[in-house]
């Protein structure tokens, strides 16, 4: 597995983001969210009371894989 992340994919949820992408928040984690943008899923947190965006997890979605629900591991498992 490949620790780094493109620009490409950055920019993409960079953009994604600000115009208004629909995420699904984690309902065991305040503030931490699933997004899809193209074929990619990223796992992001968002502060309250903060203005960032940490980048938390990303992979590659094909077929059947989509993030787990809930748990600490949500995006490390693959099936």
């Amino acid at each position: 597995m490949n620790a780094s992340i493109d620009l490409e994919h950055l920019n993409a949820l960079r953009a994604a983001l600000t115009a208004g992408v629909s995420v699904d928040p984690d309902p065991s984690r305040a503030g931490f969210y699933d997004v899809q943008v193209d074929s990619r899923w990223f796992y992001i947190h968002i502060p309250r009371n903060l203005s960032r965006v940490y980048l938390i997890s990303s992979f590659e979605a094909g077929g059947e894989r989509q993030p787990l629900r809930s748990g600490p591991d949500r995006m490390y498992t693959q099936w």
